[in-house]
């Protein structure tokens, strides 16, 4: 059923070591980037204002990096049905079949949607849409 864990560990080391060997290449063709960059710009302007700029890059994409580091989390979203539509789901969850679908019919004619015709969708896939129907609906704050 699962792979022997030898297997997995080889396939681990494996992917450690490309990734491993990835970073030493882009390092080093990001560092022959930055010389000749610092020769274009020593070239262009003088060894002074080639370093400035640099340094001054370097800094500023440092800064950057840490603001987007160690900005706080947002907590994971929390649904936005109100207890009584949470309540009448649970509700009918718990119960028949049909239970299920006539709550999610109220629920949709709630707020304000037309639901399916009856018996023209089973009740996964009419809970199905009207997962989607509410996820498309609700309300978009960031």
């Amino acid at each position: 059923m699962f792979p022997p864990v030898s297997a997995l560990l080889r396939r681990l080391v494996c992917k450690a070591g490309f990734g491993l060997a990835a970073l030493l290449a882009l390092l080093t063709g990001a560092g022959f980037l930055l010389a000749a960059l610092w020769t274009a710009l020593d070239a262009a302007r003088g060894p002074l204002f080639a370093s400035l700029v640099i340094g001054l890059g370097l800094t500023g994409l440092a800064l950057v990096l840490a603001v987007v580091g160690f900005a706080p989390r947002r907590p994971p979203r929390q649904a936005e049905l109100d207890a009584a539509t949470l309540e009448a789901l649970n509700r009918a969850a718990a119960g028949g079949p049909g239970d299920m679908e006539r709550a999610l019919r109220e629920v949709l004619t709630a707020h304000g949607m037309t639901p399916p015709a009856a018996g023209n969708l089973p009740s996964v896939l009419a809970a199905f849409v009207f997962g989607v129907t509410m996820a498309l609906t609700r309300d978009r704050r960031r």
